[in-house]
C-alpha cells in the first residue's frame, strides 16, 4: 500500500512529516526529562516571563522543546483540516485525525501542569502518555489514505471492496494479537514514564536482572521499578508470539511479518538498552538512548498493528466512501474522483 516520497500525495507527505516530527518531540520531551531541564522555565507559558530566555544549558533545552511542540502542534492542525478537507468521505482517516487533535489539546494542558506542578510523577507518565496516543492516531489515520478508494457507480464500489476479498480467520487472530501486544506496550510505556518521574530506578542500586540482589525488593519505589521490568517479560512474550504468528503468514502478509521482525529487533534492543541504564547507573546518555528505541519500536508497532487490523477489515468499509456526518462532500459526476 506504501510508495516511494515521489508518489506520494501532498497530504499523505504531511502525514509523514508529521509522523517523524511527533517522534524527534517525543524524544526531545525525553531528553528534557532526563537531564533534568523540565524546571528551567518555572513558568508557562513564557520562560522566565520571556518568550525568548536568556539562560544555560538546561534553560535553552526546556525552551527549544516547548517551541518544538508549538511548531508540530500547528503541523498536527494542518493534518486534521486536510483529512477533512480531502479525506472526508473517509471515516479511517478523518476520526482518528479528530481524535488526534482532541489528543493534543490535552497534552498543551498536561504539558503545562507539568511545569506548574513541579513534575509530577503522575502527571508526567500521562504527558508521555498522550504524546504516544497522538502517535497511534496520526500513524493510524495517515496508513489509511493508502487504502484502496472505491468511486463511480454504486456496482463499480462493490467490485473494488469486493476484490479486497474475505477477511480470513487468522487474519483476525492475527489483529487481536497485534492489538494486545500494542496495548500491553502502550501501558508499559506509561509505567516507565511514572519510574522515571519517581526516580525509581535508583532504587534498584544499578542491579539487573535483579533489583538490590532480590527478585522483589522492599520499598514502595523499588517495587514500582521491578513491577516495570516484569510487565516489559509479559510484553516479550507477547512480542515473540507476534513475530511467530506473523511469520506463520508471512506469504499472505509480507508488510505485517517485515514489520514485526522489526518491532522483535527494535524490542530486544530495548531490554539490553534497560539493562545499560542500570549498569551505568541511569547515565543520561543511556536514558535518552532508551527513549529514543521505546519511540521508534512504538510507532513501528502500531503500523504493524494498523496493517494486521486492515487485513482483517479489507472487504469492509475501508473500501466503501462513507462522508463523516455534518460534512457534506460535493457530488462527483461519473468517472469524477473526488480529490
Amino acid at each position: 500500500m506504501m510508495c516511494q516520497w515521489r508518489s506520494l500525495s501532498a497530504y499523505q507527505r504531511l502525514g509523514l512529516v508529521t509522523i517523524f516530527g511527533l517522534i524527534v518531540l517525543v524524544v526531545l520531551g525525553g531528553t528534557v526529562r532526563v537531564t533534568d531541564s523540565g524546571l528551567a522555565c518555572p513558568d508557562w507559558p513564557l520562560c522566565h516571563g520571556k518568550v525568548i530566555p536568556a539562560g544555560g544549558y538546561h534553560v535553552w533545552l526546556e525552551w527549544t522543546h516547548r517551541l518544538a511542540a508549538s511548531v508540530f502542534g500547528f503541523v498536527i492542525l494542518a493534518f486534521v483540516i486536510g483529512a477533512l478537507r480531502r479525506h472526508r468521505d473517509r471515516r479511517w482517516v478523518v476520526v482518528p485525525a479528530l481524535l488526534g487533535a482532541v489528543a493534543l489539546a490535552v497534552q498543551v494542558v498536561l504539558g503545562g501542569l507539568t511545569v506548574t506542578e513541579d513534575l509530577d510523577a503522575a502527571i508526567v507518565a500521562a504527558h508521555l502518555g498522550t504524546a504516544m496516543l497522538i502517535v497511534l492516531l496520526i500513524v493510524v489515520a495517515w496508513l489509511a489514505t493508502f487504502v484502496p478508494r472505491a468511486e463511480g457507480s454504486p456496482e463499480q464500489r462493490e467490485q473494488v471492496a469486493a476484490r479486497a476479498g474475505p477477511a480470513d480467520p487468522s487474519d483476525r487472530r492475527m489483529a487481536l494479537l497485534a492489538c494486545l501486544t500494542a496495548a500491553g506496550t502502550y501501558v508499559l510505556i506509561v509505567l516507565g514514564g511514572y519510574v522515571s518521574g519517581t526516580e525509581a530506578g535508583y532504587f534498584c542500586g544499578g542491579d539487573w536482572p535483579l533489583c538490590n540482589g532480590v527478585v522483589l525488593p522492599e520499598g514502595r519505589n523499588a517495587l514500582i521499578h521491578v513491577s516495570h521490568r516484569f510487565l516489559a517479560a509479559a510484553v516479550a512474550l507477547l512480542v515473540l508470539a507476534t513475530v511467530w504468528m506473523a511469520e506463520r503468514r508471512s506469504r499472505s502478509a509480507p508488510t505485517v511479518f517485515r514489520l514485526a521482525l522489526a518491532v522483535g529487533g527494535l524490542y530486544a534492543a530495548q531490554i539490553i538498552l534497560g539493562a545499560v541504564v542500570m549498569w551505568t547507573t541511569l547515565a543520561e546518555w543511556s536514558r535518552v538512548l532508551h527513549l529514543v528505541t521505546g519511540s521508534v519500536t512504538w510507532g513501528t508497532l502500531v503500523a504493524m498493528t494498523a496493517f494486521a487490523c486492515y487485513d482483517a477489515i479489507r472487504s469492509d468499509s475501508l473500501h466503501r466512501p462513507r462522508p463523516f456526518p455534518s460534512v457534506r462532500p460535493r457530488r462527483a459526476g461519473l468517472g469524477e474522483t473526488r480529490r
